[in-house]
């Protein structure tokens, strides 16, 4: 999920960025949540820092954008921050708060698309080290290290992580795809995935992962068998 804030004193403008969320959302398999704020004064007042991208305009009456950039920074010098203006000549203020990116108004759909996608980019966990997981509705970033093993229930595959339970509408096949070999996950048998690294005890036709006990399907017992010990000795 990203959360972000758009402080932009014209309803037009803050409604054409929220016509873009469902673009992003799509294009970067993630969802997005969004509040408004129609002054500086009104965001920058008792600022918290749970923003992901803050959509700043500069030419906010009152208080102006670039005093609450430069308000912001000082509470919050980590989050991603997008200017916007009318004139050209003000992306030069950027270098000031450290901006990541200026949007010129009005704004362009595909422009402002394109650079929440970098945007994005820098926020989202490397996917070397991480897996998206569909559930409930939302996306999550799911640390592959953490997952002790998958099961498949129905249509259904099941997440077990250390982080907790996830269920995501796909096979098991897609699941074993998508996290790829940065962990020594195999198979023993067609409805379960398991990571050796959590396997407390191991016997000829099960295993048991806490509390968990997964059993071993006879075709796989002698190539699962050889999979742990040819892990196990890698470790040693």
């Amino acid at each position: 999920m990203i959360h972000i804030a758009i402080v932009e004193n014209d309803p037009g403008e803050r409604s054409r960025i929220r016509e873009c969320f469902p673009y992003l959302e799509k294009a970067a398999l993630l969802t997005v949540t969004a509040d408004e704020f129609a002054s500086g004064s009104s965001f920058i007042s008792g600022y918290q820092p749970v923003y992901d991208i803050v959509l700043l305009d500069l030419d906010l009456p009152g208080i102006d954008g670039l005093s609450v950039a430069r308000a912001l920074r000082e509470t919050d010098p980590s989050v991603l921050l997008i200017l916007l203006a009318d004139r050209p000549q003000s992306a030069m203020f950027g270098y000031e708060v450290d901006a990541l990116d200026f949007l010129l108004k009005p704004i362009s759909r595909t422009v402002l698309i394109s650079k929440l996608k970098r945007a994005v980019s820098r926020i989202l966990p490397s996917r070397d080290d991480f897996i998206q997981v569909r559930t409930d509705g939302e996306v999550l970033n799911l640390r592959i290290s953490a997952i002790r093993y998958l099961e498949v229930t129905g249509h259904y595959v099941i997440f077990h992580s250390s982080e907790g339970n996830y269920r995501e509408y796909c096979t098991l096949k897609d699941a074993c795809d998508r996290l790829g070999t940065r962990e020594p996950f195999v198979q023993p048998g067609r409805s379960y995935l398991v990571n050796l690294r959590y396997i407390d005890a191991l016997r000829h036709d099960s295993m048991t992962i806490g509390e968990d006990t997964i059993p071993i399907a006879r075709p796989q017992r002698k190539s699962f068998a050889a999979a742990v010990a040819l892990w196990r000795s890698s470790r040693a």
